[in-house]
This record gives structure tokens, C-alpha cells and sequence, in this order.
């Protein structure tokens, strides 16, 4: 009796416990929906990620053998996914669902990053500003919709979250282990490398919650090893660019320090073995069955392997623009290195190195906490990659008596720098999808800072609890009236371009609001190609084009930049496609930056195709009349001229 009304006791105590946090991601909720409404739809991008993926799922859909025939960069768990919860939801492949799904899915990612942020600081108020720095951060979603950068947050912030309960007693542990497990296996069949990047940290984390045995010390040190060559063998063939130069010197300091700040790390009070076995289980069972699935639906192993492994290896042969990190990236990088150096080396209490370390509690885990923060919010005035990761090992080494899980805590440090390996080799919005994470890690040192702070100032004369207090009352205003002003300056943003713009109005699309002009172009496009054509091909592609026409592509192999994805094969199959269709066959020419291609599909539109008309910097070609010489200048003609 006297258990179960101790239990009863302990129910009753973790309610109102719980229920503060949840109003306060309730609440935060409320607040940004508004703003990632208008930012989603509001704006279109002319480089049409978006197109091409809505076209890929589409074609996906259908039935298209993925690699085989239709052509994607990422691997099939997306497809998979994100396919069968369109069909589930009745959603077509248009423009506006897509956008409804993706805004759905940003304000969850805040909300799993908000729920993580409380279990490892059990504070409302960094709680709710993390959830609001998370969404500022993840803005770039917005530019490419259903790009795969967005499920894999979720993916991989849902595993950080489940991870921290994989040393839970009971029946908790296995579970949580093999929830990790799905999620990784999901986000290796996603995207490899940043499947893979979770999947090490993941391992390298969970390894120190194991029992202090020889096998499992030998695991520990090979895990470590991992975990700090997985940045050179990246970068490394890549280094003669200055840029990957910095970043890799900047990683290498990263993960060093992480990997010293974690060497004394005591293991976890509770077994973890029940929960790895679990999660690799999963992790097996996930890879396996997404796989086979494919191989069913007639994917060739050679189109498989290619898809999921191969081709990315490429990746970095094709596109390489890595990040700017700055010229202050390296000496700041190396000044806490040094200073993790000190930390994992330092001397007895009263030394001047043990010193030098107190010397970084409080105030400053308080500032460079806000600065990862506002790094990651806005990226213009401090590189998100440059300013956080060098420091995210600080954050290994809170106060004893810091609230949440031990495992929680040094598996979101560790997933949080490998991640940012995310915007390699291409920069642009992966460096936000790489560095979101950064936000929870920024919040363990504002909260680790500050408790350090408050037990420094009750030792003092003069500070009694009431000032500690009033004083922790004015920091957690300041957090939150900062974070408030980058919501409203965002929203401020965000309503000019939605009240400024004009619905796009074309099928799927009707009312994403763009400017203008834009919407004037499309409108034009969009009207010669059903005037004209019985379909069309795009230089390079514009997909979106199809669903604002509602006409089918030549091929399943769409892409973007095809003239760099498609290797020469791939093209003159497009090629023979083309000289073999009936009706009439247009094409639409994108020249922003002109650069002549001279790859077989681009050779073929150039030779074959007459520009009609200009506008912006679009071309719309029809096909050359016989004897008609190639290289015919593209004429100008005014915004509402017809072809």
C-alpha cells in the first residue's frame, strides 16, 4: 500500500513537472507558425529544387523504378517515406502540398530539438528560446522545400532525443535503442553522409555508457579513432582548396576536443548493453528492409548500389563549394583546442591550469552559448560553423549536478559537430542543416554557465537567494526578449515579401505569393509551352514547369543541374528520346551566369532549338526550321509580348 501511494506521489509530483515545459513548446509554437507560414509560402527559388524533387517523388510514385529509372541523389528511405505519406494524407505532388507538409515538419523539428533542449537543462526558458532559434535557423527550408535537408533534422534530432534514454531502466532502454536504430538506418538510406555522420557519434557516444571491461575499453578507443578521422578522410582529398583547408583544421580541433573533453567521462549507473543491441538490431532491420522493397519494385543491385553509395561518392568530383569559414576560423578553433588541452591535462585544484579552467565557467559558457545561438540564427554576422564547434566540448564539462541524461548530453555534443560536416562539399543551406543542432548545445552552456554562476555568486558575501534570483529572473528575460526580437524581425521579413508579392496563381501553385515580375514570367512561360508544345526540355532543369503546365517529361531522368549530374550516356539516351517523340518538342533555357556546355544535351538543344524570345534570363526555344543555322542570338521582346 505504502508503495503504491508512494508511486502515486511521485505521479502527481511529474505532472506539473511536465506541464510547464509543455505550455512553453506549446506557446513557442503558436508563436512562429505565423512566421513559418509566411516564410513558406511566400517566395520561389528560380534554381527549382523544389520542382525537381516534387517530380522525382511523382515519377516515384508512379511506380518509376528508383535509379533504374528515375533518377534522385538521395536514397530510397526518402522516397519511400515521403511518398507514402502523400499517399496517406491524399496529397498531390503539387507545390502547395509539398509546402504544407514541409512547414508541418519544420515547426516538429523545433518542437523535438525544444523537447531534448528540456530533458538536458530542465529550464522553460532556454526551452523556449532554443525552439525559437531552431526554427530561425532551419529558414533555408523554405528555399528548397521537400529537400531531404529537412527530414534528416528530424531524423537525426529524433534520434539524439530517443538516445538519451537508452540507459533508462527496464523495458525503456531496448526500446529507446531500437528507435535510434530505425531513425539511423532512415537517415543512412536518406542521405549517406549524414546517415553516416549520426551513425558514428552515435556509437562513439554510447560506447562510454558501457562497463569498464577490456573489450568495451578497446571499443571506446576504436570508436574515438573513428570519430576523429571521419573529418580528414572527408576533406582530406579535397584540402588543396583554401576553404576546405580551414574547414578541416577547424573539425579536427572540433572533434579533439570533444573526444579529450569525454576521456573521463564516468559511464552511465545503468547498462547500455540491452539498448546497443536493440539499436543495431534496428539499424540492420531498417537497411535491410528498405533495400529489399526496392529490389522488389525492380531496382537493379548495380542501380542500387550506384544510388545509395557510388554516386555520392562522386558528389564531390562534380560540385565543390565548400563553406567560407573567415580568416579568424583557425586561430579560434586552435585557441579552444588549447583550452580543451588544459581542461583533459590539468594539474591540482589550486594550479594555475585548473585556474585557467574555472576561469570558463559562468559568464563565459554564458556568452559563447548566446553566440552559437545567434550564429546559428543568423549566419550573416557569425559563421555557424566557425563559432560553435570548436567550443562544443565546454559543453561536456557542465556542473556535476547538471539536470538530464549523461549519455543525452555527450551524444548531442558529438552528433552536433559531425553534422556540421553536412555543407561539404556544397555550402549554401546545408550549412544550416549541419549546424541546427549547435542550438541545444548553445543551450547546455547558457544553462551550465548560469547554475555555475548562481553556485559561485551564493559563496559570496552579499548574495543571498533572493538577489541569485532576481538576478537568474533578468538573464532569462534578456534570453527571451532576444529571442522575441529575432521572431519579429524575421516576421518583419517575411510579411513585406508575402504582402508585397502577388499570388503565383498557376496549377499546384495558386497562391504561393512571388513578385510581380516573376509571376509574370512564369505566367508567360508557362502559357507558350501550352500554346506550343507537347512537352518541352529545360537547360538547365526547371521542373516545375511540368506541374505548372501539367505536361509529361520526355524521361524519368530529370535533375537540376544535368549538365554536371548526367554523365554522357544518360543524355544521349535523353537525346534519342527526343528525336523519336511525336508532336511538337520546345525547350526552355535558363542563361543567368553564360557559360557554353558542351555536353550532348546541351549541344542538342543549342543546334536544334531557336530562341523565340527572351525574358529576365530566360530563353524560350522552339524547334529550328530546316536550314536555319545554329546559334541564333536570342531576341528580346517586352514582358507581354506572346511567341
Amino acid at each position: 500500500m505504502s508503495i503504491t501511494r508512494s508511486a502515486d506521489k511521485a505521479a502527481a509530483r511529474a505532472k506539473p513537472a511536465l506541464l510547464a515545459p509543455a505550455i512553453g513548446i506549446a506557446a513557442a509554437t503558436a508563436i512562429a507558425a505565423p512566421v513559418a507560414f509566411l516564410a513558406m509560402f511566400s517566395g520561389f527559388q528560380d534554381y527549382d529544387d523544389e520542382g525537381y524533387m516534387l517530380i522525382v517523388l511523382r515519377e516515384y510514385a508512379r511506380g518509376g523504378r528508383l535509379y533504374d529509372e528515375v533518377y534522385s541523389q538521395y536514397g530510397p528511405a526518402y522516397h519511400q517515406a515521403v511518398s507514402t505519406l502523400f499517399r496517406l494524407l491524399s496529397l498531390d505532388f503539387t507545390h502547395e502540398h509539398g509546402r504544407a507538409v514541409v512547414l508541418v515538419l519544420w515547426l516538429a523539428v523545433a518542437a523535438v530539438c525544444a523537447t531534448l533542449t528540456y530533458r538536458l537543462t530542465r529550464n522553460v526558458v532556454i526551452t523556449a528560446c532554443t525552439q525559437i532559434v531552431v526554427l530561425l535557423a532551419l529558414v533555408p527550408l523554405r528555399d528548397e522545400p521537400l529537400h531531404p535537408g529537412g527530414p534528416l533534422a528530424l531524423l537525426v534530432a529524433g534520434a539524439v532525443l530517443a538516445g538519451s534514454f537508452v540507459t533508462v531502466p527496464g523495458w525503456c532502454g531496448p526500446a529507446a535503442g531500437a528507435i535510434v536504430g530505425i531513425l539511423l538506418g532512415t537517415a543512412v538510406l536518406t542521405k549517406i553522409n549524414v546517415g553516416a555522420f549520426a551513425a558514428v557519434s552515435t556509437v562513439f557516444a554510447l560506447l562510454g555508457a558501457m562497463p569498464r571491461t577490456p573489450l568495451y575499453r578497446t571499443g571506446r578507443a576504436i570508436a574515438a579513432m573513428v570519430f576523429l578521422l571521419v573529418s580528414p578522410a572527408l576533406l582530406g582529398p579535397s584540402a588543396a582548396h583554401p576553404d576546405v583547408r580551414a574547414y578541416l583544421a577547424v573539425m579536427i580541433a572540433s572533434t579533439l576536443g570533444i573526444a579529450l573533453a569525454g576521456m573521463g567521462r564516468d559511464g552511465a549507473s545503468s547498462d547500455a548493453r540491452p539498448a546497443m543491441a536493440a539499436l543495431g538490431v534496428a539499424f540492420l532491420g531498417s537497411l535491410s528492409l528498405s533495400g529489399a522493397w526496392e529490389l522488389w519494385r525492380g531496382t537493379s543491385w548495380l542501380g542500387l548500389l550506384d544510388g545509395i553509395v557510388l554516386a555520392p561518392a562522386r558528389h564531390p568530383v562534380g560540385f565543390l563549394e565548400p563553406p567560407q569559414l573567415g580568416p579568424w576560423a583557425i586561430p579560434y578553433a586552435a585557441l579552444w583546442l588549447t583550452l580543451a588541452l588544459v581542461a583533459a591535462f590539468r594539474g591540482p585544484g589550486g594550479s594555475p591550469a585548473s585556474r585557467v579552467v574555472a576561469g570558463l565557467r559562468g559568464p563565459t559558457s554564458v556568452v559563447i552559448g548566446v553566440a552559437i545561438w545567434l550564429a546559428a540564427a543568423d549566419g550573416h554576422w557569425l559563421n555557424p560553423l566557425a563559432i560553435g564547434p570548436p567550443a562544443f566540448w565546454l559543453a561536456l564539462t557542465g556542473p556535476s549536478d547538471a539536470p538530464g541524461s549523461v549519455v543525452g548530453r555527450h551524444l548531442l555534443v558529438a552528433t552536433a559537430a559531425l553534422q556540421t560536416l553536412h555543407a561539404f562539399p556544397v555550402g549554401g543551406s546545408q550549412v544550416a542543416f549541419g549546424a541546427f543542432l549547435g542550438a541545444p548545445v548553445g543551450a547546455l552552456l547558457v544553462s551550465d554557465g548560469w547554475r555555475s554562476t548562481a553556485s559561485a555568486l551564493a559563496a559570496k558575501r552579499g548574495w543571498d537567494q533572493r538577489r541569485i534570483r532576481l538576478a537568474q529572473t533578468m538573464l532569462g528575460a534578456t534570453l527571451m526578449a532576444g529571442a522575441l526580437g529575432g521572431v519579429a524581425i524575421t516576421a518583419r521579413r517575411f510579411i513585406v515579401e508575402y504582402v508585397t508579392g502577388v499570388p503565383l496563381g498557376l496549377p499546384g501553385a495558386e497562391r504561393i505569393r512571388v513578385p510581380v515580375a516573376q509571376a509574370a514570367l512564369y505566367h508567360r512561360l508557362t502559357n507558350s509551352l501550352v500554346q506550343h508544345c507537347a512537352t518541352f526540355v529545360s537547360q538547365p532543369g526547371f521542373n516545375s514547369l511540368y506541374l505548372f503546365t501539367r505536361m509529361e517529361p520526355p524521361t524519368r531522368r530529370n535533375g537540376t543541374a544535368w549538365m554536371l549530374l548526367f554523365d554522357d550516356a544518360t543524355q544521349l539516351g535523353i537525346v534519342d528520346r527526343l528525336t523519336r517523340m511525336t508532336g511538337p518538342i520546345c525547350a526552355v533555357r535558363r542563361q543567368r551566369a553564360a557559360r557554353p556546355w558542351r555536353t550532348p544535351l546541351a549541344q542538342y538543344i543549342d543546334e536544334h532549338f531557336a530562341t523565340i524570345y527572351s525574358q529576365d534570363y530566360f530563353e524560350f526555344m522552339l524547334p529550328r526550321a530546316d536550314g536555319e543555322p545554329a546559334g541564333v542570338p536570342a531576341q528580346p521582346s517586352p514582358p507581354g509580348a506572346r511567341p
